[in-house]
């Protein structure tokens, strides 16, 4: 069975989180950040490192007593002779005075002197207690150091790398954010207005209009005024008429053809394709040719009154500044009415601003995909 290398343990002084060679165990360490001494215990799970420290001094003894100073003693007195009786003679000549006898003084005692206070005897070398009292006796030599624990490294080097990623992620979703703002044309390209060339939106099996399925209200304003019309009119038809055949039941439409400033409304009345409906709109979408002064406008003013919530405009025109502000004022009085985008070879991104506001998609194609989808399949 495979036994630890390393014996883990935390510092008493620090709390760091420490590791240390298995062969040190029941021995004393070091930490490597604060520098505490500390035991390492012999079995980690049970156990934990005990700071270690000297033990305290013995108190200083008191100074032995002092001997009361005793004044010293004064010498006793002489006596004092009493004066005789008997009268001096007249004929002896008077004695001088006789001197007292100096006094003599005792020497002094000497004063004792206080023996110095012996020093406490210093801690034994190398001992050391713990908190919970265990003496642990040193031997002189290498005491080894703990290592911070290689998982407190890694982990933190992970956090560390993590929260930098995401400070730089979120550093490049603002700076993303900042140039949409700026340039809101340039803007990223939604999914409604993107094609796949390798997916061919002509074939029988694709759903709706170019991959769009038909909604239960449909107002179509098909329009054939701009670049190369004869281009793309005759690939488009075809592939238009076999949608609405196709659409669900009950499905009710309205196509808008503008053919001249007047748009021609098939059926006359908004509602399902009977067969006599669908016979008239396969010709006059097979007979349509590009009109001379076509009115986009009033093309779409019709869709607009005739109640749908859905209009689908195909084009292929460029629109100008007047056009699109004539087309804003239609939808600011015809609020939440759907707008689909279909348009060929000239992109708009005015309109495409609007069909995103309006909930609907936009895509534009351009001539030459049209003509390769219509020839892979024929």
């Amino acid at each position: 069975m495979a036994t630890k290398t390393t014996i883990e343990l935390e510092c008493p002084g620090c709390g760091e989180l420490l590791e240390l060679d298995a062969g040190f165990s029941g021995g004393v360490c070091r930490c490597f950040k604060c520098g505490t001494l500390m035991t390492v215990p012999a079995d980690p799970a049970h156990e934990r490192a005990e700071r270690l420290s000297r033990p305290a001094r013995p108190e200083t003894p008191g100074r032995p007593a002092v001997a009361p100073k005793v004044p010293p003693a004064q010498p006793a007195p002489s006596p004092v002779r009493p004066p005789s009786a008997a009268p001096p003679s007249p004929a002896a000549a008077p004695s001088p005075a006789r001197k007292p006898p100096a006094r003599r003084l005792a020497p002094a005692a000497p004063h004792p002197v206080e023996p110095p206070s012996p020093s406490p005897p210093p801690p034994e070398e190398g001992t050391f207690v713990t908190a919970s009292g265990k003496v642990v006796r040193l031997q002189p030599g290498h005491i080894p150091t703990a290592r911070k624990r290689q998982m407190v490294k890694y982990t933190t080097t992970i956090v560390f790398f993590g929260i930098l990623g995401l400070i730089v992620l979120g550093c490049a979703i603002a700076f993303v954010a900042f140039l949409h703002s700026m340039n809101p044309g340039s803007a990223e390209e939604p999914v409604t207005s993107g094609y796949d060339p390798n997916v061919n939106l002509l074939l029988p099996s694709t759903a709706g209009l170019l991959g769009h399925r038909w909604g239960s209200a449909n107002a179509v304003v098909v329009d054939l005024a701009g670049k190369n019309p004869e281009g793309w009119w005759p690939i488009v038809s075809p592939r238009l008429t076999a949608s609405v055949v196709q659409a669900a039941a009950g499905a009710r439409f309205q196509f808008a053809i503008v053919t001249s400033s007047t748009p021609r409304l098939i059926p006359a009345k908004p509602g399902p394709l009977d067969p006599a409906a669908q016979k008239e709109l396969v010709q006059a979408l097979n007979s349509a040719r590009p009109p001379v002064a076509p009115n986009v406008v009033a093309g779409l003013d019709a869709a607009l009154g005739s109640g749908m919530k859905r209009v689908v405009l195909i084009s292929g025109r460029t629109f100008d500044e007047a056009q699109m502000a004539a087309i804003q004022q239609l939808w600011a009085k015809h609020s939440g009415v759907r707008l689909d985008v279909l348009l060929i070879d000239q992109e708009s991104p005015a309109l495409e601003s609007l069909a995103k506001q309006q909930g609907g998609w936009y895509l534009c194609l351009p001539l030459r995909q049209l003509i390769i989808w219509n020839q892979q399949a024929q």
